[in-house]
């Protein structure tokens, strides 16, 4: 084993943080249990929830579901750490993976995420430019300043505020429902990425870049191996057969994910 596998972390008050409402099928077990396993390797506290005690929170409104996160900003109990990271329970982490707490980031810093390139270029992964009118569209109707083009987006599925970040949040952030709730909308647009990018470009929160090493979208890989990463995220649906072949020995997916070395089991 390499040293850097030996590295003893020291316990820090950080936190790493999953939630899931409604059903939690294997592969959100897979996650919960690589999350937990990462956050023991580096030394910092992890948990998982199954509830949110976020006000006007319905479960049994989908997008709803996806609120959740900002529990981390109103539930005070979450102020006893410092940085606190978000992961989605369709993330998985490498065995091999770095601490994200140990990034070094300026005082200043508020939020520190993977940023999608601008809706509308084209890539893999990301909104096509059919989309641009109606992400504006919106913004106009909710007061919020387009200052990138088209519309910049850090995914909310692997993301880490610290905890002035999260006061901050806490204090400026407008309510969650109406967005969620907007009738001339759609769910991809009423959900939680859109609704946070939205607060950190209108309240000019300090949002830090980490590479794409932090959160590897597993889907655009479909004929090529997946680069070896910290994070996988297998968002975009077909999570059982992903996640579950992703961790399993001698499946399908073994060619798909050549360059990974160590198992998930």
């Amino acid at each position: 084993m390499t040293e850097k596998r030996n590295r003893i972390y020291a316990m820090s008050n950080n936190l790493i943080y999953q939630c899931r409402l409604g059903i939690h099928p294997d592969w959100s077990k897979h996650s919960v249990k690589s999350m937990s396993a990462y956050a023991n390797k580096i030394g910092v506290q992890h948990k998982f929830s199954r509830s949110s005690s976020l006000k006007g929170l319905d479960e049994n409104i989908m997008v709803h579901r996806y609120f959740n996160i900002l529990d981390l900003i109103y539930d005070k109990k979450f102020d006893a750490y410092d940085d606190i990271l978000y992961a989605d329970t369709d993330v998985l982490a490498d065995p091999d993976a770095e601490d994200i707490f140990g990034i070094p980031k300026a005082r200043h810093i508020d939020v520190v995420g993977v940023p999608e390139k601008p809706i509308g270029d084209g890539n893999p992964g990301f909104v096509r430019k059919r989309w641009i009118d109606l992400y504006q569209e919106k913004y106009k109707r909710f007061n919020i300043p387009i200052i990138y083009k088209g519309v910049r987006q850090v995914n909310t599925g692997v993301i880490l505020f610290t905890k002035k970040g999260r006061l901050k949040a806490r204090e400026r952030f407008e309510d969650w429902l109406p967005w969620a709730s907007d009738p001339i909308s759609n769910t991809v647009l009423d959900n939680d990425q859109p609704f946070l990018n939205a607060m950190f470009d209108k309240y000019q929160f300090n949002v830090m870049d980490i590479d794409d090493s932090w959160n590897m979208p597993v889907s655009w890989f479909n004929d090529i191996p997946c680069p070896k990463s910290h994070f996988y995220h297998f968002s975009g649906g077909r999570h059982d057969d992903l996640i579950t072949s992703f961790v399993g020995d001698n499946t399908p997916a073994g060619k798909k994910f050549s360059l990974i070395k160590n198992k998930f089991n």
